[in-house]
């Protein structure tokens, strides 16, 4: 799906950039990537700042593009390292849909961080598939944090400091990475994610069920058969991640659940969104059921003032 971000959404990526850009230059890391499968087989040069490489990859049945926009004084001898924003496309985009769709070059150009725009395929989900009980390819999951991650920090001064952001299924695809592997991002953001495979439309539009089977021949994309990668079990899982949440449609008619309580100050832009951050889930609780206890009164006091 091809999208144009919002207003907010480009505050939240600048901030994401912003978040990595505070991480500090960091120093050059032992080459992880010397028994990576995964192997580049093509560079080719955009312009002074993009750079696209094709990637061969065993856990992929064919070889895929993957856009990267360097920061400044970028070069692969250097002895330090940059922090790396992931952004993730939709389906069914590739790799140049955030460079095609959005001022993201723009934003990117002047701060210190390595951007990385990887291609999958239509309904990815991002995750290893699972092909009907047979396992294998694509294991896109498997692919881009246990190989492309370290081939990047290896051959292309990816340091290890992290954010992850997408769009539709890439924001699907950024809330699950981060989910199944803590400690890998300090931050990831959604923006209109398809966040739940399982979930049924109400107004006869597509669910969730119907992309997953669009894939094709009984293929349906699962976490993997260990729930998680080796690079998740070794990453330390003391910290927390940064998270956000955005979701829009392009009237301005809210889509705020019924019962919550409408904001202070409403956004102008055709935007509804509501930032997912640790612990939010017992404040939302709280003001739901004290949005409803004030209906509830409101309406016990006309009910008595018509008695009257």
């Amino acid at each position: 799906m091809h999208h144009r971000i919002t207003r907010h959404a480009a505050a939240v990526l600048a901030a994401l950039v912003l978040l990595l850009q505070t991480a500090g230059i960091g120093a050059a890391g032992a080459a992880e990537a010397a028994d990576d499968p995964a192997q580049v087989v093509e560079e080719r040069l955009i312009d002074a700042r993009t750079l696209d490489l094709t990637v061969s990859s065993p856990e992929i049945d064919t070889p895929v593009k993957v856009r990267l926009l360097l920061p400044p004084a970028w070069s692969k001898t250097a002895t330090r390292t940059w922090p790396v924003l992931w952004l993730l496309h939709g389906g069914p985009g590739d790799h140049t849909d955030w460079t095609a769709n959005t001022h993201v070059q723009e934003l990117a150009a002047p701060r210190d961080v390595l951007v990385v725009l990887p291609q999958t395929s239509p309904c990815s989900g991002y995750s290893d598939w699972y092909n009907t009980g047979s396992g294998g390819p694509p294991a896109w999951e498997t692919y881009l944090l246990d190989e492309l991650r370290p081939l990047l920090e290896s051959g292309y001064r990816a340091g290890t400091e992290r954010a992850v952001a997408g769009l539709s299924m890439g924001g699907l695809g950024a809330m699950k990475l981060a989910a199944a592997h803590p400690g890998t991002f300090r931050a990831v953001a959604s923006y209109s994610g398809a966040v739940s495979t399982l979930h049924l439309s109400l107004d006869g539009g597509l669910s969730g069920p119907d992309l997953v089977k669009g894939a094709g021949a009984g293929a349906t994309p699962t976490g993997g058969a260990s729930g998680a990668s080796p690079a998740s079990r070794t990453t330390p899982r003391t910290r927390r991640t940064c998270a956000s949440a955005a979701c829009g449609s392009a009237t301005t008619r809210s889509i705020r659940p019924p019962g919550w309580p409408v904001p202070r100050s409403t956004s102008r832009t055709a935007t509804a969104r509501t930032p997912v951050r640790a612990g939010s889930g017992a404040t939302r609780r709280r003001a739901r059921r004290a949005a409803r206890t004030r209906s509830a009164t409101a309406r016990n006091a006309s009910s008595g003032s018509s008695t009257a």
